[in-house]
């Protein structure tokens, strides 16, 4: 990973996992700091690399560059595109198991909507495990990795009902249109009230569905990623 060394005060860094030069921005002595490969570089080959983040000679410590460039930078390359791939995969699995189960269980009404959630939070859950598992080395990368599965999963799923939602708006209009002439002017403006109103609350019961879902989606993706490094240590399996 290499190490972070002062001009001024010759004190070094050992850069530790998840961490590039570009966190840091300078040394807390206002020294610059200029990356190595190998510690054998300096001038003095006793000193031994701190892992606390002090200088070996001093105690002074490094500090990161605040900004949001860098955080972004750091979770980006913690993130593990193959794995995140397979455990998409699992979740793929998952669906289709829970799809013939829809068929078994014969659900119908509001329950398709609780069950479609849950659905959702199980795809993340175990995709997010496969994800850790494979991929990650701490409950941290796990959380992020986890993430990640069930941000393109709900982006997916939102692609879809958007398009659906486009095809069935514009089919409703169609039907609407055609059938206009038949109504009368009274219960034409009796049934639009009517409409209207249900419309809006099933506009907030959708609201309030799709907050549990992504909450949901999330909180088991990262849990998921988790629990996949847990499982890889208890185990004691290298990847």
């Amino acid at each position: 990973m290499g190490y972070l060394i002062c001009d001024k005060c010759d004190g070094y860094y050992e850069l530790q996992s998840g961490e590039s030069a570009e966190d840091f921005e300078t040394c807390s002595c206002g020294g610059r700091l200029n990356f190595v490969d190998t510690i054998e570089v300096l001038n003095e080959p006793t000193k031994k690399s701190k892992t606390n983040k002090n200088h070996s000679n001093s105690g002074k410590e490094y500090f990161k560059e605040p900004n949001l460039k860098n955080r972004i930078m750091s979770i980006n390359s913690r993130i593990n595109i193959l794995t995140v791939i397979i455990g998409l995969a699992a979740s793929v699995l998952v669906f289709i198991l829970a799809s013939l189960l829809l068929g078994v269980l014969g659900i119908a009404g509001d329950g398709i909507t609780f069950y479609a959630i849950f659905t959702l939070a199980i795809m993340a859950f175990i995709g997010s495990i496969v994800t850790g598992f494979l991929g990650c080395n701490s409950l941290e990368d796990g959380g992020i990795n986890g993430g990640v599965l069930s941000l393109i999963l709900l982006i997916s799923l939102g692609l879809i009902i958007g398009i659906f939602m486009f095809v069935m708006i514009s089919v409703t209009n169609s039907i609407m249109a055609s059938l206009s002439p038949l109504l009368s002017s009274v219960g034409s403006s009796t049934a639009s009230k009517t409409a209207s109103n249900d419309s809006f609350f099933k506009f907030l019961w959708n609201v309030f569905y799709g907050f549990i879902a992504i909450v949901l989606t999330f909180v088991a993706g990262v849990g998921g990623g988790s629990l996949g490094v847990i499982l890889k240590e208890k185990l004691n399996i290298q990847l």
